[in-house]
Formats: C-alpha cells, structure tokens, sequence
C-alpha cells in the first residue's frame, strides 16, 4: 500500500515530515554545530513550541484548523487564530472535506487564467468574512486574478524600501502577473524609505482591514504562484500571527496554509539581524558588532530570537533571499534555501542615472572651483550612534575630510540624514564621491544607488564568504573601493589626486549596477531563481542564473 493511501497517526505524520525536513537541512559538520544552541540565562524567553506547530501544521494541513483551536485555547486566547475565523466545525472529516474544496478551487481557478476576464466567473467559499463586511477595493480575486497568458504570479507584501515596487515593475515588463501590496499605515515614519505601492490594502477600521485582509488570502491562494515577503518578525498576513515581538512568539497559519496549498514563499533578508546570532556573526565578521549601538541589547538583539528566527525561516520559507549579505549563521548556509547574489534588491535604472536632473524644490550645493563634494548619509542617525559606536564610521569620515582640508585639499563633506528615499539620489548625484559605510563589510542602499548613478563609492567590502561556501561572483566583480575607519583617509586621498581613477570607476560602477541591480537583470535572475523552486531544483543559486540576457530595458511605470 502506498503513503498516500495507508493510514499513519499524526504523530507519526509530524514525524516523517520533520525527518524530511531535518534530512534536507543537516548537510555538513558546520552546519550541524551552528544548529546546536544553549539560551543564555539573561536572554529573552520565546514561548515553546512554535517551531514544532508549525512544522506538525506543515505534515497535515487538513487539520491546520483544529491544530489553531487547541492553540488558542492552550494559550488562553478567546479567538481561533486566522485565516480559521471562519471555521466552526472540527470533526476530522469535514476538515479533510475542507481541505479538499480548497484544493479544488485553486485548480479550478487556475484553469480559467487564460479566458477574457469578462467570460470567467471564480467560484469558490470565501475564506472568511467578517459581519457587515463590504469590500471597499472592490473584489480583491477579480483584481489581482491575472490577464491571459500571464503564467507567473507574485504578491510582495510589506515593504523593502522601494525594491519590491519597482521589481514588480520590472517582472510585469517579463509577463508576470506581479503586484506589489502594503498593509502599512501612510502616517507610518517608514513611509519615508517607500516610493510608493501598486495598491495599498490599509484601513483605518480594523474589522474591514480584517475583511481585505481575508480578500487577499482568497486572492493568493486562487491566483498566485508566490507570495515575497520582508521582514522576519512580521511573516504572516494577518497582525495576530506576526512576531514582531522580540521573542519572535508567532505561528504563521496563514503562510502555512498557502504553502500546503502550493503557494511558494520568499523572504529578503532585512540586515544582519536576519536570523543570525549576534555571538556567531561577531566572530565571523571579525568583530563588526563591536561597532553598533545595539550590541547587547536583548530588545533588539536577542540571541535566542534570531536562532528561532532561522528555524522559522528554514521550516517555513521556499527561498531566501540574501542580496549579498553575510551568511554567517545556519539558515543562511542552506544552499537548498539560500539565494546569495542580488536578487530583490533593485533600483530602477532610469530613474537612478548620470543623466538625473534636478527638480526645482531641490538644494544646490554651491562649491569653488575645483572643489571635490563627498558625501555622506546615514539614515536614523541619531538611533544608530551613541558612546562612541558608529557603525557607518561617521567620524572617521569627519576626521578624513578635516586632515585632508589642513593639508590644503579642496574638499569638502556634505553630510545628509532624514532625507526621504525618494530625494537622496537628487543630492547623490551633485557629488563627486560617495561613503556609505566602514564597518559592516558588505554594501546596502547607498552604495548601490549611488554606483546606479556612476559615482565612485568607498565602504567596507569583504568579498570571500565564510564557512567554504562558493565564490560570489557580484562580490568579487563589485567596483566599490574597500575603505575601513583606519584606511578612509588614505582611500580618500588617492581618489582626490587621480580624477581619472575616479572616472573610471564610476563609469564601472554604472555597469555593474546595470548588471546586477537594475531591475530588469533582478527580475531576469528571480524569474529563473523561482523556476528552480518550482521544479524541485536543490541548489537554488547556480551561475546560470546570474548572468542577465542583454536587454534594452524599458521605461519605468511613473
């Protein structure tokens, strides 16, 4: 008799799954040590068990339900987590029969995609609604449902600065039926790294923000082939299943029952706290934590909260996007999960370009002639600097610039902070050289902006990966010039005397942020990165991925 047809326990299902699983992650002697973790005393206590709920509700998703009712009431919660409001009978059969519709609808869905929108009709249960509820943005599954012959699908939900608006751009240009949505407030101070959304899906009255939420859940469990999300304390769709907390306390139902349904899951990592313990990426950085205000802050920083977080990422998630950043810690050396090049973080090359030209609501920085301008910004300064930690190197930066105007160099630094995202590259490109940072080691917003716009960039690069993993090829082709607190000054110098140094590799820059950031080469790259998710690929990130198809690009949607 076959497994799909014997009859296992549950325990014995959860069991096969987590062996599946834990067969799939232990691939090496490192990787099995970073996975052996004792909690130090002092550290934050997450509640137990989320990990092991999630991956049970993963074994078998026909009784996802009943699995969240005894959550709730172990917890002490008066309501059923969603997206189970809706659900009000538990006996094992209907469930099973549930979870069969659910199946069914989503085939049949599917199979109307390619019919003119007007002559399809998708019927199906609405997940849930809540009492009174009328769809202020009119029918989210008619919406997003895609046009004929789009064969791809991607919803990105909750914001990654500007990247996500403008790679669904960009994947829409390719065929895609891409959206990218937020939930977000517009009064939220995060608005100021944003350039915007295909649709906003926030309402001030949280029972209709419930009901659109529901709407979306409908939508991508009968459209979408993926579901890209940011932000490791906020994976799920609804409020009450997020881990924002510190603890990161949290089972996504949501996310789990979409990926039971064959929705893929993404995930763009959001900087070092991304699921690695601080003690882990201290030593493998060589000490960058020394440098951070946040070091030993258990509210920001907690040991055992980034652990967990890796686990949730590695149980839970179809691929991980890392955009270059360190893989330190266990759940980014899994290459069945990792994607190690630039992926989801993009610019839009027309819009970050030499030619720029700047709006009248724009300063101008007056200079003398042949004065040099360096710029330097740094967002949330005054959150991120404090007893003399300074992970962007900000005063060595002063300093340089100070030895270099005593010995008689025309140079002077411009110093931004609190300039919204959308107005940063309008005083980018007014400069001759850019900083970002001399600490980290790896680069981040400002440096690929500012290489869009062909300006030579000075931060900290360390381009070998740690742990024997293979060679990045963006990072060992990455034109920014390697500059640390003791080294600015020197790096500073040597530009300054050589113009056409600094020509050339600004005009470098430009291409390899063509290359490897523009839009249209991320989109190429994650297009290909998600067809091997699909096809059961193990080794997400190969080198025939990474090499963009010449194309002219298009105009960005304004």
């Amino acid at each position: 008799m076959s497994e799909s047809t014997e009859e296992i326990t549950e325990e014995e299902r959860t069991s096969r799954f987590r062996a599946k699983l834990l067969d799939r992650l232990e691939t090496d002697n490192v990787l099995s040590n970073l996975r052996s973790f004792t909690p130090m005393k002092e550290d934050v206590t997450p509640r137990a068990g989320d990990i092991d709920k999630i991956i049970k509700g993963l074994a078998d998703p026909a009784m996802m339900p009943l699995q969240a009712k005894n959550d709730a009431q172990e917890l002490g919660h008066p309501e059923i987590p969603p997206p189970f409001e809706g659900v009000t009978k538990f006996h094992p059969l209907t469930l099973k029969k549930r979870w069969q519709r659910r199946l069914t609808e989503r085939a049949k869905a599917r199979a109307l995609h390619d019919m003119e929108p007007h002559k399809r009709k998708f019927n199906y249960v609405p997940t849930f609604e809540p009492k009174g509820y009328r769809s202020p943005v009119g029918g989210l599954v008619d919406l997003l449902a895609p046009d004929p012959g789009q064969t791809r699908s991607v919803v990105f939900l909750h914001h990654s600065y500007y990247h996500f608006y403008y790679l669904a751009q960009a994947l829409r240009r390719r065929g895609w039926n891409a959206w990218s949505l937020s939930t977000e407030s517009p009064s939220n101070p995060n608005q100021a790294y944003y350039h915007g959304e295909d649709l906003s899906l926030y309402h001030p009255d949280p029972a209709v923000q419930k009901g659109i939420l529901y709407e979306l859940v409908d939508a991508l469990r009968l459209h979408f082939d993926v579901l890209h999300m940011h932000g490791d304390g906020i994976l799920s769709i609804f409020d009450e299943n997020k881990s924002a907390n510190i603890t990161r306390n949290g089972v996504p139902y949501d996310l789990m029952e979409l990926r039971a349904l064959g929705v893929k899951l993404g995930l763009s990592m959001s900087g070092c706290v991304t699921a690695q313990r601080a003690s882990v990426f201290n030593q493998v950085t060589g000490g960058v934590c020394n440098t951070c205000v946040w070091q030993g802050n258990r509210s920001v920083c907690s040991e055992t909260a980034q652990y967990l977080s890796g686990q949730r990422i590695e149980t839970l998630i179809n691929l991980y996007a890392l955009e270059g950043d360190w893989p330190a810690d266990f759940s980014r050396l899994n290459r069945d999960l990792c994607f190690y090049e630039p992926l989801t973080y993009c610019v839009d090359d027309k819009l970050w370009t030499p030619d720029l030209r700047l709006p009248q609501r724009i300063e101008r920085f007056e200079r003398e002639p042949g004065e040099i301008l360096v710029l330097h910004s740094v967002g949330g300064y005054n959150e991120r600097e404090a007893g003399g930690r300074n992970i962007k190197g900000t005063p060595a930066v002063i300093d340089a610039v100070k030895r270099l105007n005593a010995e008689g160099y025309k140079v002077r630094l411009i110093f931004k902070t609190g300039v919204p995202s959308r107005d940063m590259r309008y005083y980018q490109i007014q400069s001759d050289i850019a900083v970002d940072q001399l600490n980290y080691g790896r680069y981040g917003a400002t440096s690929r902006e500012c290489m869009a716009l062909g300006l030579p960039t000075l931060t900290r690069l360390h381009r070998e990966q740690p742990h024997g993993l293979p060679v990045s090829p963006s990072l060992q082709e990455c034109p920014l010039v390697d500059a640390s607190e003791a080294t600015v000054y020197d790096v500073l110098k040597d530009l300054l005397d050589n113009p056409e140094k600094r020509k050339e590799i600004g005009r470098k820059s430009r291409e390899y942020a063509l290359k490897w950031h523009s839009s249209d080469s991320c989109a190429e790259r994650f297009e290909k990165a998600y067809d091997r998710v699909h096809n059961g690929e193990n080794v997400i990130d190969v080198p025939s991925i990474h090499a963009p198809t010449p194309n002219e690009g298009a105009e960005p949607d304004l």
